[in-house]
């Protein structure tokens, strides 16, 4: 990044894909988020989305909501990341199975569009921002 801004290319941003495996969460989303963005740019989370191994259990879909939830939580941690963007709306249309054998249930709707563990996750995180906000 930094040769590319000596060369002169104008980098203003950075965005993560986050294809994330319930069982195997990252180790420093917001470590990286904030090293991107120590050198001046901003920075978003562009593609999450968390698979489970199929079929999809209680703790797999708790584990999938925490892993939600600490991505959020990094970015609102980190004052240059601008968004995260959820990949996919509901797992009737989710492209994980067809990618990923043996895994699915990546989105924050079943494939009934009723809401998880994770969509409630993700509204808990930034109403308890909003209220120490206040």
């Amino acid at each position: 990044m930094r040769q590319l801004r000596a060369d002169g290319v104008p980098v203003d941003g950075v965005g993560f894909q986050g294809h994330l495996d319930a069982e195997r969460p990252p180790r420093d989303v917001r470590g990286n988020l904030r090293r991107f963005a120590a050198l001046g740019v901003r920075v978003a989370v562009t593609e999450l989305d968390v698979r489970v191994r199929l079929p999809a259990t209680g703790e797999g879909l708790r584990r999938q909501a925490a892993l939600y939830r600490e991505t959020l939580r990094a970015c609102l941690d980190v004052a240059a990341c601008v968004s995260v963007t959820v990949w996919g709306f509901t797992d009737a249309r989710s492209w994980i199975p067809g990618y990923h054998r043996g895994y699915g249930a990546a989105c924050l709707f079943d494939a009934d569009f009723r809401p998880k563990p994770a969509h409630a996750a993700l509204l808990d995180e930034l109403l308890a921002r909003r209220r120490s906000d206040r």
